[in-house]
């Protein structure tokens, strides 16, 4: 499976380019012309607290599969009621989740140990995907790999 990784601010999408951002254009409209199964989306505007975004997300579901990284925990009935998959970053993980639609964001093998209950993890570690798939688990991959579930690279 092959995926992007876009950051979304103001109903556009950005890529990460240099260390830096460079507008993409409409969400929608690079959404229809990406050849990829799943855009991984960081939301500026959904890490400030305001959900303006959600039209976007529904319209988006209907075209692929997405997933948004969630440093704090707002928003989230709405977003799975969209079928949206929610990468939840430690320490800001909720007692109760539906493991269809999160995932884990795992910097190291103790954030495995620490949520079990995940069945996808999001990482860049590839110490981490080794372990992860000893365990079972879907790996969404922040690189390349043939050993991961999804390769998610940045979008150019």
């Amino acid at each position: 499976m092959k995926g992007y990784r876009l950051c979304l601010r103001g109903k556009s999408f950005y890529s990460f380019f240099n260390s830096s951002l460079r507008k993409v254009g409409p969400a929608i409209e690079v959404a229809r012309n990406i050849d990829a199964d799943l855009l991984h989306i960081i939301d500026k505007d959904l890490e400030k607290g305001v959900s303006k975004n959600l039209d976007i997300y529904d319209a988006l579901t209907r075209m692929l599969f997405i997933q948004v990284e969630m440093p704090k925990i707002r928003f989230l009935d709405k977003l799975y009621a969209m079928d949206v998959r929610v990468a939840f970053i430690p320490p800001n993980v909720p007692e109760k989740f539906n493991p269809k639609f999160s995932l884990l964001k795992a910097d190291n093998e103790a954030d495995l140990e620490t949520y079990p209950g995940f069945r996808d993890i999001l990482t860049s570690s590839e110490s981490v995907m080794k372990t992860a798939n000893k365990l079972k688990k879907r790996v969404f991959l922040l690189g390349k790999s043939r050993d991961a579930f999804c390769s998610i690279t940045d979008y150019m």
